[in-house]
C-alpha cells in the first residue's frame, strides 16, 4: 500500500515539473506585412547578433507563403533573454534574401522594431526585444524593398 502511494506521489510530481516547465517557456507571434502579395515570406528568430541579419544558419527559421492578409509565424517555447527577428520575401526559392552587385536588396526585408537605416543593415541590438518566459508576444514586422 505505501509504495503504490509514494508512486502516486512521484508522478504527480514529475508531472508538476514537466507542466511547469511547459507553461515557462514564451510563445512568440511574428505578424508580417508585405507590400507584394507574392512569393514566401520567411522568419528568423536570432537569439544573438552571430549572423543577424542575413545568416540565418544560427535562427530559427520558417518559410510561408505569402497573402494578402498577411502571415503569421509562431515560436513557441523560446526562453528569456535577448532575440531580434529577420524578415524576406523570397519571390524565386532561393531561400535568401537576393541583392544587387553593391549589396543592396533587390527583396522585401525587415526587422524587429521595423529599424531601416539607410546605409548600412540593421544591428541585433537595434532590432531586439526581451522575451520573459513567463508571458507571450507579439510583434508587426512591414517589409518593404
Amino acid at each position: 500500500m505505501h509504495i503504490s502511494i509514494l508512486s502516486r506521489f512521484i508522478s504527480i510530481v514529475f508531472l508538476s515539473f514537466l507542466t511547469f516547465n511547459i507553461t515557462n517557456a514564451a510563445q512568440l507571434v511574428v505578424k508580417v506585412e508585405s507590400e507584394s502579395r507574392e512569393g514566401n515570406i520567411g522568419c528568423s528568430v536570432f537569439s544573438d547578433s552571430k549572423g543577424f541579419p542575413l545568416d540565418s544558419s544560427e535562427a530559427i527559421q520558417i518559410f510561408k507563403t505569402n497573402n494578402a492578409k498577411g502571415v503569421e509565424f509562431v515560436f513557441s517555447n523560446l526562453k528569456a533573454g535577448k532575440y531580434a527577428v529577420s524578415v524576406m520575401n523570397d519571390k524565386n526559392g532561393n531561400k535568401i534574401l537576393d541583392r544587387n552587385f553593391i549589396g543592396i536588396p533587390k527583396e522585401e526585408w525587415g526587422v524587429s522594431n521595423n529599424i531601416r537605416p539607410s546605409m548600412r543593415p540593421p544591428k541585433f541590438d537595434e532590432a531586439a526585444f526581451e522575451i520573459d518566459e513567463k508571458e507571450d508576444l507579439t510583434i508587426n514586422i512591414k517589409i518593404q524593398k
